[in-house]
This record gives C-alpha cells, structure tokens and sequence, in this order.
C-alpha cells in the first residue's frame, strides 16, 4: 500500500470516529455502537441483530415528551438507516454495518474528496446537516479549532496503528 492510500485510509478511519465522537458526547469506545438518544440504556447485541428503528422516546428542552429514532454510534435516524440500509443491503445493526452507513452517507453528501484531500473545514460544511453536532450544525457544541485538533489527533493514532502493524483502532 503506498503512502497516500494508508494516508487516505487513516483520514477515514479518523473522520468516522470525529464524528462518532461528537455525536455521543465525548465517548468513541465501542459501546457507542450500541448507544440510544439520550444515552438510555445500551441496547443489546439481540436488540442489534433483529434492529428495525423505532422511537425512543424522552423529555425535550420543553419538557415534552417526544418520540426520537437517533441510535446507534452515528445516532442515524430510522429514514436514513431504512434508505441506506436497503440500498446496501444491511439486514442488521452491527459496528461494520453501522460504520458501512456511515461511510455511505460521507460520500453520499460529496465530502469524501474533500476528507481525501485533509480539508476537514469543507468535509465538515458537507456533513453538519447530516451530523448536527459537527460545527455548523444545529447542535454544534464544539469550535472548528477544537474539531480539527481531535481530528488530527485520530490521524495520527491511525497512521501509528498502521506503522506498528496493528488493526485499526477499535470504534
């Protein structure tokens, strides 16, 4: 593999757990993966083989009680997954197909070349409506400085996996 695909690679890999990242408040680990709006309750791996979207539903701001469907470690909407999942042929919600969506939906929105080229500010400009927690998004929580310094970050510990021989970092 040359040095620009393990690069390519590795921005991936990085943009993927910036964005699982932010969408669940910090935490990138693997139970992300299993993760419900509003941080309720995992569910559990049966929950995620036999997966169809449904509302969960919990107090808002207002203090009204209203269904939402984000899950999961891109806190993907039931339309989103049902679209995507069909058009993928995924039958279930595990960490691989979960990650599969979510590349599905970068490139889907045209930020691939711009991740490819390490132009996160436009890759970010891309994803926000589909990711609101990014900069820019409805549900922005964290400065474009600050993205970008964790992004990098996530860069070099992939590249540092690659030189190693180790996998890639576990979601």
């Amino acid at each position: 593999m040359t040095q620009a695909e393990v690069l390519k690679r590795a921005r991936m890999r990085a943009m993927l757990r910036l964005i699982r990242w932010l969408e669940n408040e910090g935490a990138s680990d693997y139970r992300v993966y299993h993760a419900r709006i509003g941080n309720r309750d995992p569910m559990t791996d049966k929950e995620m083989s036999d997966y169809v979207p449904k509302a969960e539903y919990f107090k808002d701001a207002d203090g009204e009680i209203r269904p939402h469907y984000a899950t999961g470690a891109y806190q993907i909407i039931r339309d989103t997954w049902n679209r995507v999942s069909t058009k993928l042929g995924i039958r279930d919600f595990t960490p691989v197909n979960q990650d599969r969506v979510a590349m599905f939906l970068i490139e889907e929105r045209h930020a691939t070349g711009d991740r490819e080229a390490g132009d996160l500010q436009h890759a970010i400009q891309r994803l926000n409506q589909q990711w609101t927690s990014l900069p820019g998004g409805t549900q922005d929580h964290i400065r474009m400085e600050d993205t970008r310094r964790k992004y990098q970050i996530f860069v070099n510990e992939e590249l540092k996996r690659t030189e190693d021989g180790q996998s890639p970092a576990k979601p």
